[in-house]
């Protein structure tokens, strides 16, 4: 794992905090464990690379003004846990279905309708707001679509019919886009995974077949978007004023 790690981040791909062990429900957890899990983290990271990381990715988007807090008290520099959609309450379901047996769930997609589709600087009661001051970390929202608040990302595009992820990719405006992948989009069965990741969407559509289409779909991103680094894009927010 470390080897793959270390080739990704010397092919240029930036290596940012998910957490030690994935726990689900992360914001309900007490500060002490939020902090183990985000500082060991951050450890690995900057043992395999020799970069401290910057950014944030709550498991399941579990995050409130706890978290929030947290990390920039541990001088992270972005959080990118905001995610809403007409989905949230039903993906909520589906998970603590797949993960009833032992595994909590809680705070899944801890947000609401009227959380903002741009980075902002979150408030430091309700981080689902802009705060007053300008702070030392940022909130980077996930995008949901103008069409019945679907989400916007490549695992759920995949799941859906090919003909809807390309139409939708060439038709989102955001004015900024942040497009989340995960690693199993880019594995299938015949890889060398736990069988318990057999019930992942998609999971058992061929790699071929799920880069492929995710290609194109990044194609129509990047006729209306400028590719640039999250570091970049976060540093030049930090020194910019947002509206």
């Amino acid at each position: 794992m470390e080897l793959g790690i270390l080739k990704a981040f010397n092919e240029g791909h930036e290596i940012e905090n998910h957490t030690y062990s994935h726990p689900f429900g992360l914001s309900e957890l007490s500060d002490d464990k939020i902090v183990e899990e985000i500082v060991l983290c951050n450890k690995i990271i900057e043992n395999i690379t020799g970069v401290k990381a910057i950014g944030f990715r709550s498991p399941g988007y579990s995050i409130n003004k706890k978290v929030i807090n947290t990390l920039e008290g541990l001088h992270m520099k972005y959080d990118s846990s905001g995610f809403w959609s007409i989905m949230n309450p039903i993906l909520k379901i589906v998970q603590n279905v797949v993960f009833k047996k032992g595994i909590s769930n809680s705070g899944f997609g801890a947000s609401t309708r009227k959380l903002k589709q741009k980075p902002y600087f979150p408030d430091l009661n309700n981080w689902l707001i802009d705060s007053k001051q300008k702070r030392s970390i940022i909130e980077c929202p996930l995008p949901k679509t103008n069409f019945f608040s679907l989400p916007f990302y490549n695992n759920f595009n995949l799941w859906l019919p090919f003909f809807y992820s390309r139409t939708i990719s060439k038709l989102i405006r955001k004015e900024h886009m942040i497009y989340l992948f995960h690693i199993i989009e880019f594995m299938d069965m015949t890889d060398d995974i736990p069988k318990e990741l057999g019930i992942h969407p998609n999971i058992k559509k061929s790699h071929f077949h799920k880069i492929r289409q995710s290609g194109k779909i990044v194609e129509n991103l990047i006729k209306r978007y400028q590719p640039i680094s999250s570091k970049e894009f976060v540093n030049l927010i930090l020194n910019t004023e947002l509206s």
